[in-house]
């Protein structure tokens, strides 16, 4: 039987910062997400291709996500403070 893999994302608005873009200008917050593998042990999440345990970025950015069970493990949910957001391993937020 497999145990379940669980990632808590929690997410924290830092600071805010302003952008030019095509002369308009416009103010994003900058967010720090952090992944919470439960159990710890029990798997990666990955950002790009790399093993990650927190991210920057502005506010209303998409990242794509992937969690990698280790062996004994499969995949139960990305979870934001205790609500379940998605199931599939592979995600965009």
């Amino acid at each position: 039987m497999k145990r379940k893999l669980t990632v808590l994302m929690a997410v924290l608005l830092t600071c805010t910062t302003a952008i030019a873009l095509a002369g308009v200008l416009r103010t994003q917050a900058v967010i720090t997400v952090t992944f919470v593998v439960d159990p710890e042990g029990a798997g990666d999440v990955l950002l790009s291709g790399a093993k990650k345990t927190s991210a920057m970025a502005f506010s209303n950015m998409e990242m794509t996500i992937s969690a990698q069970a280790n062996p004994g493990y499969g995949f139960a949910g990305w979870y934001i403070d205790d609500e379940l957001k998605g199931t599939q391993c592979f995600s965009c937020y």
